[in-house]
């Protein structure tokens, strides 16, 4: 994006933004859902280890919750974040 003379970001040509959620607790959800993945990382390698175990639900429920919450506060998401917030909509259909 390029800048303006105040240093700010500004859209490109024929782009638009979403306005950012004024929430106070925006920042801290996304903080939360980030302390969360950085627990959740460490257990990814006992997704080789074992095949009764609920951890790839527990992951994609976490990845649902973030697509959720930057959506929310970030605006539309495109490409691959979308089909993960279009997937976290109907769950039970992507579970198929």
């Amino acid at each position: 994006m390029p800048s303006s003379s105040t240093g700010q970001s500004t859209p490109a040509q024929g782009t638009s933004v979403a306005p950012v959620a004024n929430s106070p607790s925006a920042p801290d959800s996304l903080a939360a859902l980030q302390g969360q993945w950085d627990e959740m990382k460490a257990q990814i390698p006992r997704l080789r280890s074992s095949a009764e175990t609920d951890l790839p639900d527990a992951i994609m429920d976490l990845v649902f919750k973030i697509e959720q919450e930057t959506a929310a506060q970030c605006g539309d998401p495109q490409g691959a974040d979308l089909a993960l917030l279009l997937a976290s909509r109907n769950r039970d259909a992507a579970d198929q």
